[in-house]
């Protein structure tokens, strides 16, 4: 099935992108992006922050991203895009690290999808009518 993945940002989506929803069970869900998927931008449309919505999942880019090897090490991605954000008053950054560390001492790995491999025959996932709307 495919999804729009919608980031939000002060109430507004301001890119999307098609995905495929793998599985979705016990509040967790498994998307996938193919290599070259074209992400969008809604012009004079707003957006709002949820968990799910009816074409797909609203989120809120952090800046900061943590990369997980399957070894289940880890390095810290995109710190300075975290403390811009910060200098400019987008973001608590405090208050991201913080959740980050969190999540680093308690974390959700491993989740049995290490060794996922999409279906070749899939098609690229498009965008479903709606992507846009708020």
């Amino acid at each position: 099935m495919d999804v729009v993945l919608r980031e939000v940002w002060f109430g507004r989506a301001w890119r999307a992108g098609p995905m495929r929803l793998v599985e979705e069970r016990d509040g967790r869900a498994a998307l996938f992006r193919p290599p070259g998927t074209i992400w969008k931008i809604p012009v004079d449309e707003s957006g709002r922050l949820t968990r799910r919505t009816p074409v797909g999942f609203d989120t809120k880019d952090e800046k900061l991203d943590l990369i997980v090897r399957r070894d289940g090490s880890f390095e810290w991605k995109d710190e300075d895009e975290l403390a811009e954000a910060a200098r400019r008053g987008l973001l608590d950054e405090a208050e991201v690290r913080s959740e980050a560390e969190r999540v680093v001492a308690n974390p959700p790995w491993p989740t049995g999808w290490e060794d996922f491999r999409p279906n070749p025959a899939w098609p690229p996932p498009k965008l479903p009518p709606g992507w846009d709307a708020p």
